[in-house]
């Protein structure tokens, strides 16, 4: 169902939080409740089907979704086919039963979908995972380290073929002294590194204000931290363009760098607000032990209502 049920992330309770770090991030992952949606099925014709003994997305999804729509007064039929994993067949349906169970198929012709409504619930999208939409680019930094060149191109790489692993698409990944900041401009971009390994920087993020270079990351006057332990991922908006994002994977050094290679950004109900800071305990302790995390305003100025942090992680603050 959720960032806390289905993708097996711990954290049950992650909706009910509302202050602090932990309730950015709850406010992120309202986007991946599915709970939230389910208002806009009402007079929907709606059929659940799923095997008892799935082993990869539980039945206890089903059956919740059903005790959702029960509260709400939603109708539905529901079938639990006894014994049955994830993929099963029988002799039911003209291919697979779980696909083409035949009581589902003939709710699906007595139902048509009309006109488009405006739907009735619509959560707040996340942040930092819309820079992987409008015809995303990955652009490594070529102008650190050689070990920090080196985490860029193998990072970009990495999320590239994660891409394609998971999303069946194919993305172009390019150093940054090949790219063309002026071209292309609705397409979003990935950057990886920071202001002083990436070519790139100034010309894509001159105005935003999130800096982050090595050995510091500061975010407008709200939030700065000082070391090279720490990990960013944010967006903003893409110069000249209406539509298309900058994303940023990168650090303050090496470590920093390294400590995003494990975040699960491509897995389905995960999602991240505008900006995270964190560093080396998010591993331990979770979501909650960032430094910092938040939105931007309607003028992509840092929302300061809109943002925590842990001040006792030994954040330097103006």
């Amino acid at each position: 169902l959720s960032f806390g049920s289905y993708t097996g992330a711990g954290h049950p309770q992650l909706f009910e939080k509302t202050e602090g770090v932990a309730g950015i991030f709850a406010r992120a992952t309202r986007a991946a409740d599915t709970a939230l949606l389910l208002p806009n099925l009402r007079g929907k014709g709606i059929y659940i089907l799923h095997g008892e003994a799935d082993d990869n997305v539980p039945v206890r999804e089903a059956r919740e979704i059903a005790e959702r729509l029960k509260e709400l007064g939603i109708g539905f039929e529901y079938h639990e086919q006894p014994g049955a994993g994830h993929w099963w067949d029988g002799d039911r349906g003209g291919g697979a039963d779980c696909v083409d169970w035949p009581e589902m198929l003939d709710l699906f012709q007595e139902h048509r979908l009309g006109d488009r409504e405006a739907p009735v619930s619509q959560p707040q999208q996340a942040g930092f995972k819309l820079a992987f939409d409008q015809g995303v680019v990955f652009v490594y930094g070529t102008q650190g380290s050689p070990l920090e060149t080196a985490w860029a191109r193998a990072k970009a790489r990495y999320d590239a073929e994660s891409f394609w692993y998971r999303g069946n698409g194919s993305l172009e990944m390019i150093a940054d002294v090949d790219f063309d900041p002026a071209a292309n401009r609705n397409h979003s971009i990935i950057l990886y590194g920071n202001a002083d390994t990436h070519e790139d920087w100034a010309a894509l993020l001159g105005d935003c204000p999130i800096e982050l270079r090595r050995g510091v990351v500061k975010v407008s006057d709200y939030f700065t931290q000082a070391g090279e332990d720490r990990g960013i991922v944010f967006c903003y908006p893409r110069k000249g363009s209406e539509r298309a994002l900058v994303g940023v994977v990168g650090g303050t050094g090496l470590v920093g760098m390294k400590l995003t290679d494990r975040l699960p950004y491509f897995t389905s109900g995960v999602h991240y607000p505008d900006w995270t800071v964190f560093g080396p305990a998010v591993y331990e302790s979770g979501y909650e032990a960032a430094d910092a995390a938040g939105y931007f305003g309607g003028t992509w100025q840092v929302d300061e209502a809109g943002s925590a942090m842990r001040r006792e992680r030994g954040a330097v603050n103006p």
